[in-house]
């Protein structure tokens, strides 16, 4: 048990440090830059829990559902009513 919850932890760190990097790295000299950093962060680790939950919990012989990402940043960009891409309402 206390190797998953250091397992986890370890990944949420990792995932934290290579979000930040990607900002950084980008050389975008924005004012909210560390909003964008913990924004992206949250934003990658929802989206591997919902990758997780939609490949994990499946039924067998259920249609895969087409998730991609979720990206507040774009979508504030794009002025979207959802973080989510694809987004569902357009099929």
């Amino acid at each position: 048990m206390k190797e998953r919850l250091f397992f986890h932890l370890r990944e949420v760190i990792h995932l934290y440090e290579r979000t930040e990097e990607g900002i950084f790295s980008k050389g975008r000299k924005t004012k909210n830059r560390r909003k964008e950093v913990i924004q992206s962060f949250f934003d990658a680790r929802e989206t591997k829990m919902i990758k997780f939950a939609l490949e994990e919990w499946s039924y067998p012989g259920e249609q895969r559902h087409v998730f991609k990402k979720v990206d507040t940043l774009q979508a504030e960009k794009d002025r979207r009513n959802e973080r989510y891409y694809p987004d569902y309402d357009t099929f």
